[in-house]
């Protein structure tokens, strides 16, 4: 169902002679606008589908022109609106790598320390052996 506020109604210049008829105001969020002339007393009734019929008649006019019509005002868009939001949809989004590359964890500084100290504690244990073993000579 189309809201009955989904166009601005205004008086509009139309005509060669610019004369002030009531019209429709379609806006785009971007600042542009399409004016329409309403046609007679055919949009205006009191019809429960007046709102509709004045929807179908305004896509009738707007859309071989390249504009999307919204169900509400903030919805339409101009032809250089519609041809971004359409080709955003479509574009292909990046793909992750499958595998990630694993790089080796960075050590600290005790982990790059700790084999030397091992080694040194085992040379000192060694040692203090040794000096035992002459000792009980």
């Amino acid at each position: 169902m189309q809201r009955p506020d989904a166009f601005e109604h205004a008086s509009i210049q139309w005509g060669d002679d610019g004369k002030s008829v009531r019209g429709l105001i379609v806006r785009c969020p971007c600042g542009a606008c399409e004016k329409l002339p309403l046609g007679g007393s055919r949009f205006v009734t009191s019809e429960p589908d007046s709102a509709a019929r004045e929807h179908q008649a305004v896509r009738r006019r707007l859309v071989p022109k390249g504009w999307f019509i919204g169900r509400a005002r903030r919805e339409h868009r101009c032809p250089q609106c519609n041809a971004l939001r359409t080709t955003s949809q479509h574009m292909p989004r990046p793909s992750l790598p499958k595998q990630m590359p694993v790089e080796p964890p960075l050590l600290s500084l005790a982990q790059q320390v700790a084999p030397d100290i091992k080694r040194i504690m085992a040379l000192a244990e060694q040692i203090g052996q040794r000096q035992i073993r002459k000792a009980k000579r």
